[in-house]
């Protein structure tokens, strides 16, 4: 079996090199000073100014993480200084989704994505597959099929935080049309609806 060859990128810039590296340490990765020495072609002094100049950036800009340096693996990582969402905090939040059945499945798939994002790529592949089955039988209810409730919530929120009026209008069990202004003051959740 022929080993493949891997893909550097020769007299990339400063910026390009250090941009590369600081979207590959927020997505979770631990790279070593090898790891772009051998990707960019540049030697050892480079690639520690380039480690240099983005823990300064984030030291800078970023206030809650840190660059960190991990001795036993050789390895540099970003530390979120316990902003991050752990695989476990992030599976419970996924399953208490799945469980309320309160969202469109396609709005629920694409709020899990966003969750499943926030983890590292090793994290991701320990949490789908526990998740793999409740997904494919999730039942959405008939009455959220297509609909936009995430906008819609956030907008609601919205009004009840400025203290707007709103008129809604319905049907009440009876049949009958009504129309109403209303001074909403909170937005709760109970059996299965917003």
């Amino acid at each position: 079996m022929k080993r493949r060859k891997a893909i550097t990128i020769p007299k990339a810039t400063a910026a390009t090199r250090q941009l590369y590296l600081y979207q590959l340490l927020t997505a979770g990765a631990h790279l070593s000073k090898q790891n772009l020495q051998d990707k960019f072609e540049i030697d050892s002094r480079t690639a520690q100014r380039d480690f240099a100049n983005v823990r300064n950036f984030i030291g800078e800009y970023l206030n809650d993480y840190d660059l960190k340096y991990d001795a036993k693996d050789h390895s540099y990582y970003l530390s979120s200084g316990g902003l991050s969402l752990s695989k476990a905090q992030c599976l419970v939040l996924i399953k208490v989704l799945l469980a309320s059945r309160s969202l469109a499945r396609k709005e629920l798939k694409s709020l899990i994505k966003s969750l499943l994002a926030l983890l590292t790529e090793q994290d991701r592949r320990d949490i789908k597959p526990i998740i793999q089955s409740e997904l494919a039988s999730y039942v959405e209810l008939k009455n959220l099929k297509d609909k936009r409730l995430l906008e819609a919530i956030y907008t609601f929120s919205k009004l009840i935080l400025q203290r707007e009026t709103i008129t809604i209008d319905y049907t009440t069990q009876r049949h009958k049309y009504v129309t109403r202004t209303i001074a909403p003051v909170a937005l709760t959740f109970s059996d299965y609806y917003f």
